[in-house]
């Protein structure tokens, strides 16, 4: 069964020029027709980069005939261009079922199986993207998608992906860790360590105040 990713670069044009939308409205734009007229059988997308410098998204499809998907990814190469991982075959056991230094797959006594872990995370990313095109907000008049808010219930600051975030936490009792950051321009922000990572990499400026663990 073909299994594709593609990486593609986003301009920091309109629709993707704002900050907290420009993922939203590159996957309501071109993902959603997408994934509603190609016959895929699991996908899922990331997003990487900022406004103001290199910014990319990732794709990852799996599919029984890739002759009736190829015109539709050929239409997207003919709009953005290809990053640096281009368009290529992708090992998800690899990837999302161990990963660098393992960090999909950790010490297990019952099994150390990858081709098993993947499949489980496949299945796990292809819902969540599911559910994250089932709760965007748009177009706006300026082809604009977004999170769809949610602040009624008293359980969200801003969209209902919080709770769902919640359950995954409750249910499995993954920790998550946040740093407390500094920058001289910026002041003080709480970023994922991963972000804090990439942002220091790029800025040395970016200093950790301290790193701490949320409790869900």
């Amino acid at each position: 069964m073909p299994t594709k990713s593609l990486e593609l670069t986003v301009p920091d044009t309109p629709p993707y020029d704002q900050a907290e939308t420009w993922f939203e409205s590159f996957i309501g734009n071109h993902i959603a027709p997408l994934v509603q007229s190609a016959p895929l059988k699991r996908f899922w997308f990331s997003r990487y980069g900022a406004i103001g410098s290199k910014k990319w998204i990732l794709f990852r499809f799996e599919c029984d005939d890739i002759t009736v998907v190829q015109p539709h990814i050929d239409n997207l190469m003919r709009q953005f261009p290809v990053g640096t991982t281009g368009y290529v075959d992708y090992d998800h056991s690899s990837d999302i079922g161990e990963g660098e230094g393992s960090r999909f797959l950790g010490e297990n006594g019952r099994h150390h199986d990858k081709q098993k872990r993947g499949d489980l995370a496949f299945n796990f990313l292809h819902a969540s993207a599911l559910l994250f095109l089932d709760g965007l907000r748009g177009p706006d008049g300026n082809s604009r998608f977004e999170r769809e808010p949610e602040t009624a219930s008293r359980f969200s600051h801003e969209t209902s992906l919080e709770q769902f975030l919640h359950l995954f936490c409750n249910m499995t009792g993954a920790p998550s860790f946040v740093v407390e950051a500094t920058h001289p321009k910026y002041g003080n922000l709480i970023l994922s360590e991963i972000n804090f990572g990439n942002a220091s990499q790029t800025d040395p400026r970016w200093k950790i105040i301290r790193v701490a663990r949320v409790k869900f």
